[in-house]
C-alpha cells in the first residue's frame, strides 16, 4: 500500500509539476456520469450496482499526441446482493482523485484517445438497505466502522474528445481490500460512462 501510494503521489507531482512549468496549454471543465459497479469475491449473486459520478477534469496539453488529465470527483461504487429472497445494497460514497497520462490520435477537431493511471478515493458516506420481500432496514454507521476510509485502484478509459465536448468510459479496478475485518479480498469494480466539457486556454 504505502509504495502504491508514493509511486501514484510521486507520478502525480511529476507530471503536474511538469506540464504547468514546461507546457503552458491546458484544458478544464465539469464532466458527469453514470457508473455500474459491483464487488469482487462474494459468494452470492451479484448485480450490477447503478451509482453515478460528477466534478471536474483538468488537461494538461504536453504534445498533440499526449497529456495528462486529472479528474476530482464524486463517485457512487457498491453492489447488490442477493440470496434467495434476501437482498443487501451497499453504496459507497468517494471523493477521489486521479492521474491519468493519455494518448490522443489529433485528427482537427475529432480525438480520440486512450489512457491508464492510478487513482485513490477518500470514503465520505457508505450506506446499506437490507431486506427480504416483507420488511427492510436502513443503516450508515456500522457500514462506516467496517470500510477503510481510503481506496486506490487502476483506470483504464478510452474516449473521443470533439471540441469542446468529450464522451469516456472508464474501467475501475480497486487494488485495496475496502473492508476492515473478514478474511475475504473485497475490491470495488466500476465502468464508468461520462461526458465533460472542457474550456482551453493557452
Amino acid at each position: 500500500m504505502k509504495s502504491f501510494l508514493v509511486v501514484s503521489t510521486l507520478s502525480a507531482v511529476v507530471l503536474l509539476w511538469a506540464s504547468q512549468t514546461v507546457f503552458a496549454q491546458f484544458a478544464v471543465g465539469p464532466k458527469a456520469g453514470w457508473s455500474l459497479s459491483y464487488v469482487s469475491n462474494l459468494d452470492t449473486t451479484i448485480r450490477l450496482n447503478l451509482g453515478f459520478s460528477a466534478g471536474a477534469q483538468l488537461d494538461f496539453i504536453i504534445k498533440e499526441w499526449l497529456s495528462v488529465q486529472q479528474d476530482i470527483l464524486f463517485s457512487q461504487k457498491g453492489s447488490q446482493i442477493h440470496k434467495g429472497n434476501q437482498f443487501k445494497w451497499e453504496n459507497f460514497y468517494y471523493v477521489e482523485t486521479t492521474v491519468l497520462p493519455k494518448f490522443v490520435w489529433s485528427r482537427e477537431n475529432l480525438s480520440p484517445f486512450v489512457s491508464t493511471g492510478p487513482y485513490i478515493g477518500f470514503l465520505m458516506l457508505a450506506r446499506f438497505t437490507q431486506g427480504d420481500s416483507r420488511s427492510r432496514e436502513e443503516g450508515e454507521i456500522k457500514l462506516r466502522e467496517d470500510t477503510r476510509s481510503m481506496d486506490y485502484g487502476w483506470n483504464f478509459a478510452c474516449g473521443i474528445h470533439y471540441k469542446p465536448i468529450r464522451i469516456e468510459l472508464r474501467y475501475g479496478l480497486g487494488l485495496r481490500n475496502y473492508e476492515r475485518y473478514g478474511s475475504r479480498w473485497h475490491t470495488n469494480r466500476t465502468v464508468t460512462v461520462s461526458l465533460g466539457y472542457l474550456f482551453d486556454f493557452d
